[in-house]
């Protein structure tokens, strides 16, 4: 019953790891830069109450560049999933392909060996004619 499930987790494990490895490192880097986000706010208040303006000024720049880089983050995680699922879909269409190929050929596999059989079967006196269409098939 659960056959399909395990085929499917061979065919696709790797893709599917891969795209889940890319959102939880892109979410993972949201978070941490949440925290940095928070704590710098906290900097800032202690800097303007402590009358440090240059500290809460390089404060409110690091807010900027931690955004820019999750912003950049994210669109790289964006890239990297759809690169995944393209590779799984590519990888997906030649197992197909492979898949038809070997039953194209073994169907006329199948049709020339019974060709074969049957001339191998035709009765001849001095065995040239069979011979002759066994080759020739």
């Amino acid at each position: 019953m659960f056959g399909w499930i395990s085929g499917f987790i061979d065919d696709h494990g790797e893709t599917i790891m891969g795209i889940f490895r890319v959102v939880w490192d892109t979410i993972k880097g949201i978070f941490e830069r949440v925290v940095e986000n928070i704590q710098s706010v906290f900097r800032i208040f202690s800097a303007i109450f402590s009358g440090d303006w240059s500290a809460a000024w390089d404060e409110v720049l690091k807010i900027g560049e931690r955004f820019m880089g999750t912003i950049e983050n994210v669109l790289s995680g964006i890239v990297n999933i759809g690169r995944n699922l393209i590779e799984g879909l590519w990888n997906g269409i030649n197992a197909m392909r492979d898949w038809i190929t070997n039953k194209v050929t073994g169907f006329f596999d199948n049709i020339l060996g019974g060709v074969r059989r049957f001339f191998e079967r035709v009765p001849s006196i001095d065995g040239t004619y069979k011979n002759h269409m066994t080759l020739c098939v």
